[in-house]
């Protein structure tokens, strides 16, 4: 059998012998080239942020030993870069999107093929970084600004603000910048919005700007004079500082004098008629359209015709200032303040308080950790007391007076008697009351030098309380629940009550008078309701408050009270004088209650928090804030001396403060319905505490006289008196 070739050759031969000399050969040799092809990986995927260091590895099959790879040149070519080996890489980092490149290989068989290969690019998010907020006052706010922190981006980011209704407010670039559009009012204004970077990442962002308010300050006048005659015409402008813009101004209503002198919402100050001598003093807020806020006080002394006003006397040589005040009415009040130092004198007279750089006591020497300042009397003055206030301590807790006549008149530093008061606020104070008994006497006021010491536990003063009517109903006490019925147990009459009765506002307290012979109850709009031998004297029902009524407190005289608001703000009626307020603070937490002390020249405010606020001569025994408690403070009562005070948890908790005793609690006892108030035995050795359900809880020489524990109950208990 011939073979394939052999059978070829001989047709060759053939054609030869029959036509012109032709041959066609055929070589035995090599079969055709193969094709290529091209395996996985055909694609890759990579963030931006690592595409930079992107690799991979173009893999091959059919071919006969090395492959050689060409990349055809292209747009993406300089991205996606594909060496000879078939080793891909990238030419640096990549914004996000899909790079595909090709090209063609070989090996050394002359075999060849074709590839590709895409990158896919994704973009990473680009996370915010601190801040995130910020906090300015309102004075403050127009030149505000940060700058917005983000991470993870490649490259400088781009912001892009989302519109809002705070957009215009707080303001964001597109580089971060972050300010506002001019001055802000109180409020928190929260702004949001995109970012993104040239490599196509993108992340959200948002920054809340929170405007704090400032205190408005009164600047002078706060006093004036005039004649009776005179009176009728009196006019004045009440000035302040550290507002923005108009300032409206509000008179705290009902207060003795508020009908006399009147102040209008722009700060002028008027008389609606003629006044007869006396001392009118008017109180009140202001605030501004940006939501800033302060108060003001105005002290009108009107003299008879003819009457020549006592003038201050002359300030010391060497004093660096001084400040006088006068007083014609011998129930008016001359009061002068030079720094930190505030001397107000209560009768017919003047004074003057000045203050020194050094010490002006030559010998004996005495360093005063605050400030030096004197206090003067006018000759013939009718003062009956005196009360010094020094805020400039530096460090001190109590007040020493230079006495020259004493060790045979060569002088001495003193101690002052009764021992002045310290109170631990912001800023920390220290109060002396003086009269014809202290030490000094008001009589040895005739430039006494003061000076500023710290005292290793100093004793307590014991002030003598103006005398009160003696109680009657001393075995028994009242409840009060929110829909104003009453509950009487032991010798406690039944005055009445607004049980069954509709109310605009619940009732969320009561005052028992000092006698026992009736009581007031005080709704949460600031109505006030009177009962038995409990006088009417005023209330804030109807009047637009600033946060609701939480308590009431009465005078000792029985002729006045004081309505606390959870704001700490303070409205006085009757003979309650009023002592400054929380009112326009920012508080920890709201005010839920307040005792007066028992001169009726000062009271107490505390928070749910434990936190105390003393005002007038309550003095400051210690306080519960800051202090983490089982359960809010809801209630706080005085002792009979004024020298301390109980507060009482919802869950029965009792902190005991100054001389008041602990007598024990109901802490840590499960109760069947949370503590509402608390209220003190007539003799100060116990204490009530009443709960919602009408349970009372005895302790100390408290006498239990019965409970509505276990009653059913229209309304629940809000306090007991």
């Amino acid at each position: 059998m011939q073979s394939r070739w052999s059978r070829r050759i001989a047709l060759g031969i053939v054609s030869a012998l029959t036509a012109t000399f032709a041959f066609v050969g055929f070589v035995e040799g090599t079969a055709g080239a193969s094709t290529i092809t091209q395996s996985t990986p055909t694609t890759g995927a990579a963030t931006t942020t690592a595409s930079a260091a992107f690799t991979s590895q173009l893999v091959t099959a059919g071919n006969t030993g090395t492959v050689s790879y060409v990349e055809t040149t292209s747009a993406n070519s300089t991205h996606v870069v594909v060496s000879s080996t078939g080793g891909v890489s990238t030419g640096g980092t990549l914004a996000v999107g899909t790079y595909a490149v090709s090209g063609t290989d070989s090996d050394t068989s002359t075999d060849t093929g074709a590839w590709t290969f895409t990158l896919t690019v994704n973009p990473v998010t680009i996370t915010q970084s601190p801040p995130t907020t910020g906090a300015v006052t309102t004075t403050a706010s127009a030149a505000y600004s940060t700058q917005l922190v983000t991470a993870g981006n490649n490259g400088i980011v781009s912001y892009v603000e989302t519109t809002s209704a705070n957009s215009t407010h707080v303001v964001v670039s597109s580089t971060g910048g972050v300010s506002t559009g001019g001055t802000l009012a109180v409020g928190t204004y929260a702004v949001s919005g995109t970012d993104s970077d040239p490599a196509g990442d993108a992340g959200a962002w948002s920054f809340t700007l929170t405007v704090n308010p400032v205190t408005i300050t009164q600047s002078a006048p706060t006093t004036g004079t005039a004649t009776t005659s005179a009176s009728v015409a009196f006019t004045s402008q009440l000035v302040t500082t550290g507002s923005n813009g108009a300032v409206t101004y509000v008179e705290t209503a009902n207060l003795p004098n508020s009908a006399d002198v009147v102040v209008s919402s722009a700060g002028a100050v008027s008389t609606g008629a003629s006044l007869p001598v006396n001392t009118y003093s008017v109180s009140g807020t202001d605030s501004d359209a940006d939501g800033d806020a302060g108060a003001w006080t105005f002290a009108l002394a009107v003299t008879a015709p003819g009457a020549t006003a006592p003038t201050p006397p002359a300030a010391p040589t060497g004093s660096t200032s001084s400040h006088g005040g006068t007083s014609s009415s011998s129930t008016g009040t001359a009061t002068a303040t030079n720094d930190s130092a505030t001397a107000s004198g209560t009768g017919v007279g003047a004074l003057t308080v000045a203050q020194y750089g050094t010490d002006p006591v030559t010998a004996p020497t005495f360093t005063s950790s605050g400030q030096y300042f004197d206090v003067a009397l006018s000759t013939g003055n009718s003062f009956t007391s005196l009360t010094i206030t020094d805020c400039n301590l530096g460090g001190g807790n109590s007040l020493e007076w230079f006495n020259p006549a004493a060790n045979g008149a060569t002088g001495a530093w003193q101690p002052i008697v009764p021992m002045p008061v310290f109170s631990s606020g912001a800023p920390p104070c220290v109060t002396a009351t003086l009269n014809s008994t202290s030490s000094p006497t008001l009589a040895q006021l005739t430039g006494t030098v003061f000076g500023t010491s710290s005292v290793s536990n100093p004793p307590v003063p014991t002030p003598t309380p103006t005398p009160t009517p003696t109680p009657t109903a001393t075995s028994g006490y009242w409840m009060v629940a929110t829909d104003g019925g009453i509950f009487s147990f032991g010798d406690a009459a039944f005055y009445g009550s607004e049980g069954g009765t509709p109310l605009n506002a619940p009732i969320v307290g009561m005052a028992p008078t000092p006698t026992g012979n009736g009581y007031w109850l005080v709704a949460s709009d600031g109505g006030v309701f009177s009962f038995g031998g409990a006088a009417f004297y005023g209330s804030e029902g109807g009047t637009p408050l600033n946060a609701p009524i939480v308590g009431i407190a009465a005078t000792p005289t029985g002729k006045g009270y004081w309505l606390v608001a959870s704001d700490g703000g303070i409205f006085s009626f009757g003979d309650a004088t009023y002592y400054g307020s929380e009112g326009g603070t920012q508080l920890n937490k709201p005010i839920v209650g307040i005792a007066a002390t028992p001169t009726g020249k000062g009271y107490w405010l505390v928070a749910s928090d434990g936190g105390i606020f003393s005002f007038g001569d309550a003095a400051f025994h210690g306080s519960e804030g800051g202090t983490p408690l089982n359960k809010p403070i809801v209630g706080i009562a005085a002792t009979p001396t004024g020298n301390g005070y109980w507060l009482v948890a919802s869950d029965g908790g009792i902190f005991s403060f100054g001389d008041a005793t602990f007598y024990g609690s109901e802490g840590g006892t499960p109760l069947n319905k949370p503590i509402v108030g608390i209220a003190a035995a007539p003799g100060g050795s116990g204490y009530w505490l009443v709960a919602s359900d009408g349970g009372i809880f005895s302790f100390g020489d408290a006498t239990f006289y019965g409970s509505e524990g276990g009653t059913t109950l229209n309304a629940p208990i809000v306090g007991a008196g």
